[in-house]
């Protein structure tokens, strides 16, 4: 018996010792104070969503509109003027990504800490993290393979830069970050933004998701106007992902196999 008690009082002091593991992680976090600033820099802004009357809820509308806009018309006014380069054989795709995804993802993070709602009315959470997992996993197989089928047309169609590299590129790294900036702006921002100006309808949910996939699709301009049709007609299918469980991991999972599967590991000149 008294074995028996030393060793559950063991296991509780072992237990205890795991749990305090990080807790020298957390007081320097709390103490420093860049830290400090940054949470106090993001809360300042953040309202409760269930708390606002209806005064509110329209100030907010209006914050939240002058901010996408200001962000549509810079992105897109980037993009032309990064184009018009690429057509005119100053820069590669490689700079166009590299920098249209430095401007997006700047763009993000100054959204997170200006608008005024918390990241997870931008769908940064884990909503239905298991329907996200398996549905998300399942469909980029079917998403992938047609990509591959695709690619392999191009390529019979003599569109070589599509060919298979077994050595990833170095952008292909980044990519995970690229995928969960463009899904951001296009599903937790925009998507949710378009939903919440009018009532919600079925009708205003398709609109919200086909413009919002419209931007998405505008995005892939550079590699032409069919891969541009084809994603806008993948963000329509993510949107509607999205719908189902308010969380960017899903469709950030779909998105990341897809384009994989799609564009890296080939020797498209970027």
């Amino acid at each position: 018996m008294t074995e028996k008690k030393q060793l559950k009082k063991q296991s509780k002091f072992s237990s205890k010792k795991n749990t305090n593991f990080f807790k020298p992680v957390k007081n320097v976090l709390k103490e420093s104070s860049i830290f400090s600033f940054f949470k106090n820099l993001y809360y300042k802004y953040k309202v409760d969503l269930k708390k606002l009357d209806k005064f509110k809820l329209y100030e907010n509308k209006v914050l939240q509109t002058n901010f996408f806009l200001i962000c549509i018309i810079l992105n897109f006014s980037l993009s032309i003027f990064l184009v018009s380069l690429i057509s005119e054989k100053l820069i590669s795709r490689t700079f166009y990504v590299r920098v249209s995804f430095s401007v997006l993802l700047v763009t993000i993070l100054i959204g997170l800490f200006v608008l005024p709602y918390k990241m997870r009315n931008y769908g940064i959470n884990l909503n239905r993290l298991k329907f996200n997992l398996v549905y998300g996993i399942l469909i980029s197989i079917i998403t992938s393979g047609l990509a591959i089928l695709l690619r392999m047309y191009l390529v019979e169609q003599n569109y070589l830069e599509y060919s298979f590299n077994p050595i990833p590129e170095l952008d292909f790294f980044i990519y995970p970050i690229s995928v969960f900036a463009q899904e951001e702006m296009s599903r937790g921002f925009l998507q949710n933004y378009f939903y919440s100006i009018y009532d919600k309808t079925n009708l205003n949910q398709f609109l919200s998701i086909f413009f919002s996939s419209l931007i998405f699709g505008m995005m892939h301009i550079p590699y032409g106007y069919a891969i541009c049709l084809l994603s806008t007609f993948l963000s329509i299918l993510l949107g509607y992902f999205y719908e189902q469980s308010r969380s960017i991991l899903g469709v950030c999972i779909i998105h990341f196999f897809t384009g994989t599967a799609l564009f890296y590991f080939s020797n498209i000149s970027r």
